[in-house]
């Protein structure tokens, strides 16, 4: 609440701010991880190879970091497009509710991962590496 000041009497006035950004906040896509029954998730399984370990070299550590913020980045894109099929970095599979988020890593190396959307959530299934042909 605001309030304002005056000479006889004090009105409290609603923060509007606040209100529009909560309502921003509540209509924003929320980006999600699939779990399987047994607890395990995928994509999180997929992520665990860029955990940084006290035995990594500095070179690793920085190979690491930089292939986690370069999925971060494409995460946000796809956030971003609300998890939309038809970006440049996306398409659907077969005519399905699924998404194929290809994010290139190298001119060998593509990293696969499949979405689906739900309402505002994009669901992270899974995620691999395939080598490009």
């Amino acid at each position: 609440m605001l309030t304002s000041v005056g000479n006889k009497m004090s009105k409290q006035y609603i923060n509007v701010f606040k209100q529009a950004e909560k309502h921003q906040e509540e209509k924003q896509m929320k980006l999600i991880c699939y779990a399987c029954e047994n607890d395990e998730v995928p994509f999180l399984e997929y992520m665990e190879k860029y955990k940084l370990e006290s035995t990594d070299y500095d070179f690793e550590v920085e190979q690491k970091v930089k292939h986690i913020l370069h999925i971060k980045d494409a995460l946000i894109y796809l956030l971003q497009h609300k998890g939309s099929y038809n970006i440049s970095m996306t398409e659907q599979y077969k005519g399905r509710e699924i998404g194929i988020l290809k994010i290139q890593e190298s001119e060998i190396l593509v990293r696969i991962g499949f979405y689906t959307k739900v309402g505002e959530e994009i669901i992270l299934l899974d995620a691999f590496d395939k080598p490009k042909k």
